[in-house]
């Protein structure tokens, strides 16, 4: 949200890009071998390279200012 209100929407967009293949990725790996609990692991990955892509951007973001 903070990125967003900073009007810095491509660092959003570029959460999203990341994660979306990383979802993909995943999901298909871990539910092969762990089943529904790798689709849980699967969401945390996503979640988790969203978290590592807008911090660096945030940080990147506020070293400029």
């Amino acid at each position: 949200m903070a990125l967003r209100v900073s009007q810095k929407p491509q660092f959003d967009f570029l959460a999203n890009a990341v994660a979306a293949p990383v979802g993909l990725v995943t999901a298909l790996v871990f539910i092969k071998f762990w089943g529904i609990a790798g689709a849980a692991f699967s969401l945390l990955a996503v979640f988790a390279a969203i978290g590592v892509v807008l911090f660096w951007a945030f940080g990147r973001q506020t070293k400029d200012e």
